[in-house]
């Protein structure tokens, strides 16, 4: 809350204390996004095992594996204050803070332009393929008996490493023994219909080892995955939920692959590059989405994060020095065409105008939208929320040549990111404005 030039901090949520495995597993909580109606916040709460294994950390945690609190997507409102999570099923099921299950490791999640809620997954150190997940109430996505479209072999009695084809003996889990016969295995639930990620159906990210232990490229071969190459960790998920982008990209989705060639253990093993960026094209059958992925950038140190305003997608790099010493990581601005400049060039002859920045931006409670015609026209100037549903409509009619403002009252809204969009006949412009409270 920023209040007199001053910020305030608030806790919106607090969670119990639950055992950590004290391994590079815990994955905490990583991961969160505001509902289109920005009433509620969703939360992914990663898993604190690689795959179901024990993990009782010197015996203080006797048989310990996921725990209440780990591998779920909660949700909480968007105004909540001090809310305190307890690592207790039956109490965040019965308050309705668990929207979603069976997720190993959420890391991004984003809104589409329709209110469909993505999530990237990420598999573990086994070749388990990584998911995109439409993410939904009440479902279950698998983990830990099911990843990247494979049941977890350690559920079935027997099961022997040294004869998992699946398994890098040079992966963290292996060296530190956590694939082994598990007789204790959690039974998978019967009355629980599992959700699978995404169908790839390429051309790009879509390796996946079969079981004779070869690495194939699915949109090449007659194999299906679910969704991406093992080991990519995808990140930075993205989506033109206001339509700005021009050609082949408008309205679609974009991903970063972060885990590039410095990781010979895993990724290198299936023949996939890494740190770059895809252009996502979802496709509804009818009875579900499958998504093409096309690689467009490559050449990143590490991508994890990225950003989108109007035709621009910003990625941030990420620096360790236990992976990138010694490297210089940077902040890339990739520019996409504009579905702007083609209307320009389209209605060149037309009547143009001017679109001003907000003032004041960041704001409390009120701002004041500028704008300037060339010609008296028709004009429609709207706001929008962050993924791109309609606010309000603050100008719809016909203007006169000149300078016009209109007053733009959030008073009842939640501090956030909004947008406001010009429209004539011939042109539409797009721009961002803060509120903060």
């Amino acid at each position: 809350m920023l209040t007199d030039d001053k910020i305030l901090w608030e806790t919106l949520i607090e969670t119990e204390e639950y055992p950590l495995s004290n391994t590079a597993f815990d994955h905490s909580f990583n991961g969160i996004v505001l509902s289109p109606s920005e009433k509620t916040l969703f939360i992914n709460s990663g898993s604190r095992t690689d795959h179901g294994e024990v993990h009782s950390v010197n015996g203080r945690y006797p048989d310990s594996r996921e725990v209440p609190l780990t591998a779920k997507l909660l949700q909480v409102p968007a105004d909540t204050n001090n809310l305190y999570l307890p690592n207790n099923y039956d109490s965040l099921k019965f308050y309705g803070y668990i929207y979603a299950e069976g997720l190993r490791n959420t890391f991004d999640l984003a809104f589409d332009s329709k209110g469909n809620l993505f999530g990237t997954e990420n598999s573990g150190d086994r070749d388990d393929s990584e998911e995109l997940n439409i993410i939904v109430k009440g479902g279950h996505y698998g983990f830990p008996w099911l990843m990247g479209g494979n049941l977890t072999p350690m559920q079935f009695d027997g099961y022997n490493v040294e004869n998992d084809l699946f398994v890098n003996t040079n992966s963290l889990a292996y060296r530190n023994g956590y694939f082994y016969n598990d007789p204790n295995f959690p039974l998978k639930p019967d009355s629980i219909t599992f959700i699978e990620g995404l169908k790839n159906i390429g051309p790009d990210a879509d390796r996946k080892r079969g079981e004779d232990g070869q690495v194939y490229d699915v949109s090449e071969s007659n194999l299906e995955i679910r969704t991406f190459t093992s080991h990519r960790s995808p990140l930075g998920l993205v989506f033109d939920t206001m339509k700005t982008m021009g050609g082949d990209y408008n309205g679609d989705g974009f991903l970063l692959g972060w885990t590039g060639s410095n990781d010979s253990n895993l990724l290198q093993r299936m023949g996939d590059e890494g740190d770059d960026m895809f252009h996502l094209k979802l496709i509804d059958s009818g009875d579900g989405y499958s998504v093409s992925v096309n690689r467009i950038v490559s050449g990143f140190l590490n991508p994890i994060d990225a950003e989108i305003v109007d035709n621009k997608i910003y990625v941030l790099e990420f620096k360790s020095s236990w992976i990138n010493s010694g490297l210089t990581t940077s902040i890339y601005e990739i520019t996409f065409p504009s579905i702007l400049n083609q209307a320009n060039q389209k209605f060149s002859s037309k009547v143009k105008f001017v679109l001003y920045q907000n003032y004041p931006n960041p704001f409390n409670a009120s701002t004041q939208i500028r704008f300037e015609l060339e010609e008296a026209t028709k004009v429609r100037l709207e706001v929008f929320n962050s993924i791109g549903q309609k606010i309000l409509e603050l100008v719809n009619g016909r203007k006169s040549a000149g300078y016009h403002t209109a007053t733009f009252d959030a008073s009842g809204l939640s501090s956030g990111v909004y947008l406001y969009k010009l429209t004539t006949p011939s042109f539409t412009q797009t721009k961002k404005m803060l509120l903060i409270k």
